[in-house]
């Protein structure tokens, strides 16, 4: 079996150079894209998902051109809205997507990133592609827990208050600003009729 570096084929930096000048020109170019004048609609030079200029790494760039990591085509990438409930967010979803093998493959070490967390978009555009139906999993469990009440939850509800308070905030009734504004647009158009 031949090893990676058999496969690899070894660039003098110079080649590469005379086409990137920078981190951003490779980066531009692996995302970029190109509108065909004669179809009319958009085609990728390389169209890799990835995340923002300044959320990429040389490091993470060199291990996708090494195939150490893999890099998905933008097309292919399924977008998810994803609430911003701490339980689903980049901090506590890393280390487990880390642990996947199907998922770690495309998302950058913390290595790669200088100790720092992959960017929320790109995070969430791998989880969604990838793991799409765990993704919704949890999404769907943070709703519950957020929007059902549980039996012992329903003594909690409310607020406590004194009698005094209560008895001053009864004798003097609140109207709302939106009433208000919806009666005076009442009588300024029946007045106009």
């Amino acid at each position: 079996m031949e090893s990676m570096n058999d496969v690899m084929k070894r660039v003098q930096a110079q080649e590469l150079i005379q086409i990137f000048r920078s981190k951003e020109d490779l980066h531009r170019y692996l995302v970029q894209l190109v509108k065909e004048i004669v179809v009319s609609k958009l085609n990728y030079v390389v169209g890799l998902f990835l995340p923002t200029m300044e959320g990429t790494k040389i490091s993470f760039l060199r291990a996708i051109l090494c195939e150490e990591k893999k890099a998905l085509k933008t097309q292919d990438v399924k977008f998810a809205e994803i609430p911003n409930y701490p339980e689903i967010s980049v901090t506590n979803l890393y280390d487990d997507a880390m642990n996947d093998p199907e998922v770690s493959q495309y998302l950058p070490t913390k290595k790669q990133l200088s100790n720092k967390l992959p960017e929320r978009n790109y995070f969430f555009g791998i989880l969604a592609t990838i793991k799409g139906d765990y993704l919704k999993e949890i999404i769907q469990e943070s709703h519950k827990k957020r929007y059902s009440i549980s039996p012992e939850d329903k003594s909690k509800q409310g607020i406590k208050i004194s009698e005094s308070w209560l008895s001053e905030l009864q004798k003097h009734p609140y109207i709302s600003s939106k009433i208000c504004s919806l009666t005076l647009q009442k009588n300024l158009v029946l007045a106009s009729s």
